[in-house]
C-alpha cells in the first residue's frame, strides 16, 4: 500500500484576515477527505518561506499550495519550479511576479481566502 500524496499549505502565518484563517481550517478537512496527507508549513517572514520551500521535497501526486508572503520575492521562483518538475501539482494562492505560466497547475487571484476551500 504506498503512502498517500501529501498536500502542502504553505500559508502566511501572520495576521490572518478572518478569511485565510477560515480557508486554512476549511482546507486541513476537505484535503484529509480528497485522500491527501496534509502538511501546514506556516511562514512567519520572507526568509523562512523560501527555506521552507528550498528543503521541501515533492512528487507526482503531491500538491503545494503557496501564498507568497510577497507578490515580489524571486527568490521563491526557483523552489517553485524544482516542485513542478519533480511532478508536484503547484496551486498559487495570489501573485509571484515572474512566475512561469507552465509550473503552476492552478492560481486562485483574491484578496481573502473565502470560499477558496
Amino acid at each position: 500500500m504506498s503512502a498517500a500524496p501529501r498536500f502542502v499549505l504553505c500559508l502566511p502565518d501572520l495576521d490572518l484576515s478572518f478569511y485565510w484563517t477560515r480557508f486554512r481550517v476549511q482546507a486541513r478537512v476537505r484535503v484529509v477527505q480528497a485522500g491527501f496527507r496534509l502538511e501546514d508549513l506556516p511562514a512567519r517572514s520572507t526568509t523562512q518561506q523560501r527555506d521552507v520551500l528550498a528543503a521541501l521535497e515533492l512528487g507526482p501526486g503531491d500538491v503545494l499550495a503557496l501564498r507568497p508572503l510577497e507578490r515580489d520575492l524571486p527568490a521563491l521562483l526557483p523552489h517553485v519550479e524544482r516542485l513542478h518538475a519533480a511532478g508536484a501539482r503547484v496551486l498559487l494562492l495570489g501573485d509571484l511576479a515572474g512566475i512561469a505560466s507552465w509550473a503552476v497547475h492552478a492560481q486562485v487571484r483574491s484578496d481573502h481566502g473565502e470560499g477558496m476551500a
